[in-house]
């Protein structure tokens, strides 16, 4: 495994994963080094060191998950939607 990995959350229809359980299994038993996931779920990202709220390419917000849904209105309504 390379020491950064770079990766998609649209890879799970490339592969045909069976679903997002899937999808968030290999990602949690796959992606141990430092790595970086490009996703439009925020399930895909609940369990992640550190998430980065893109804005109109700008980086808007970054922490835990649960750091930015008390520091970030917009991800606070994604993530309540």
């Amino acid at each position: 495994m390379p020491a950064v990995y770079l990766g998609a959350e649209v890879v799970e229809r490339a592969f045909q994963f069976d679903g997002r359980k899937s999808l968030n299994k290999r990602i949690t038993n796959t992606l141990q080094n430092s790595s970086i996931l490009i996703a439009h779920r925020l399930s895909t990202v609940r369990n992640c060191d550190r998430v980065m709220l893109l804005e109109k390419g700008q980086i808007t917000a970054a922490g835990d998950f649960e750091e930015l849904e008390g520091k970030s209105e917009r991800f606070r309504k994604m993530a309540t939607q």
